[in-house]
Parts: C-alpha cells; sequence; structure tokens
C-alpha cells in the first residue's frame, strides 16, 4: 500500500550547552508572551514551498541533519548588567539547502532575549534535510540558555 501521509514528528531540545538537537522530556512549553518581535525570515534563503515537502522531526541528534555551522545569540547589554539569565526556544525552518529560512519564538522566559536568539537562529546551518533519499525543508526547535558565570 503506497502511503502518501506526510511523516510529522517534532523536535524539542534540552540545551545549547549539550547537543544542539535532542528530545525534551518536561511539561509542556508555555506559549511565549506577546513581543514586538516574535518571528524573523531570511530573506536570502529562497526556495519554493509548493515544490518541496514540509517536515517536523522528532528524535535524537542522530536522526536530524548535522549542524555546520552554529552561531550563539549576543548576550543583551542591559541583561548582563542586571544579571538576568532565561530560556528562549526556537523553531526554525531548514531550507532544503540547509540554510534557514525562518525562526519564531515558541518560549521564552524574557522578551529580552527573542531577538539575539531569532537572529543567532538565522545563522546556522546544517547538512541538506532528507527524507526517504529526498531533500525536504524541515522544523526543528533551537534553545537558547542565557547565564551569567557566578565570579567570585
Amino acid at each position: 500500500m503506497r502511503s502518501t501521509a506526510v511523516f510529522i514528528l517534532t523536535v524539542l531540545l534540552l540545551s545549547c550547552s549539550t547537543s544542539p538537537v535532542m528530545k525534551q522530556e518536561t511539561a509542556p512549553a508555555a506559549v511565549a508572551p506577546a513581543s514586538p518581535v516574535t518571528m524573523l525570515e531570511n530573506t536570502a534563503v529562497v526556495y519554493d514551498r509548493s515544490a518541496v515537502e514540509e517536515v517536523t522531526m522528532e528524535g535524537t541528534s542522530e536522526d536530524l541533519p548535522k549542524v555546520i555551522t552554529k552561531v550563539n545569540p549576543t548576550y543583551p547589554p542591559s541583561a548582563l548588567g542586571d544579571r538576568l539569565a532565561g530560556n528562549v526556544s526556537v523553531q526554525i525552518l531548514i531550507a532544503p539547502t540547509g540554510q534557514v529560512r525562518s525562526a519564531k519564538i515558541l518560549k521564552t522566559d524574557g522578551e529580552i532575549f527573542n531577538q539575539p536568539s531569532l537572529e543567532a537562529a538565522l545563522k546556522w546551518t546544517f547538512e541538506p534535510p532528507m527524507l526517504n533519499g529526498k531533500s525536504v525543508a524541515m522544523w526543528v526547535s533551537l534553545p537558547f540558555a542565557y547565564r551569567v558565570s557566578q565570579t567570585h
């Protein structure tokens, strides 16, 4: 029997300090509060969405495209000065070329971290995502953790 269903799953990640792509086993994520910056698109990355299948994958890092370029976000100076910490979960759309096409906030601990997280996520690159031997666009989630080191 020929299946025409799209393989749909969700990727949640634990933290950037471990693997950039890992399944998260925690309580459901809170919805990101209203923010003036909740989504950015990389206009340099273009593909015909009608000609390319989009999937969302869940699994371990072995199941997902390998990260080629990882860009850490810039710590907002005012947050650093106030020693603010937080986590941001960004959902990205990896184009069939491996470039990030779109990024949006899924969950945030502080709006001050949204813009730098989105900007950094758009600069990541991956090996081209493949499904059943065919290049696809793929949605995955990236976590960004903002921490101020403890100095004595």
